[in-house]
């Protein structure tokens, strides 16, 4: 599963479970098979049942992740990083869907 230091965990309605540590996350389904993840070494043997974990595109800055949410019905995915940056994802390809950034 994951082997960093978590320090945010947030669960969907869908069963998905997001595990955030400083700028990366990586996503599993309930049974800790790792869906997704901005960590190329994150699906280690045991995590992983196949070869269908997608890389998903974390924010650009390195910036840390103050804040995760899953959408109600667990179709979106959002982050807030420390430089008041927002990026929501959709969780069916885990692609970037909306990037918003303060001025």
């Amino acid at each position: 599963m994951v082997a960093y230091p978590v320090t945010i965990v947030e669960s969907s309605s869908q069963g998905q479970i997001a595990f955030v540590a400083e700028s990366d996350f990586t996503v599993s389904d309930a049974a800790g098979n790792v869906i997704a993840s901005t960590i190329d070494a994150a699906c280690s043997n045991d995590a992983c049942s196949n070869d269908a974990v997608v890389n998903i595109e974390g924010p650009e800055s390195k910036e840390a992740i103050r804040a995760a949410c899953f959408s109600r019905n667990g179709a979106l995915f959002a982050i807030c990083t420390n430089d008041k940056a927002i990026r929501i994802y959709e969780t069916a390809g885990w692609s970037l869907k909306r990037k918003l950034a303060s001025e």
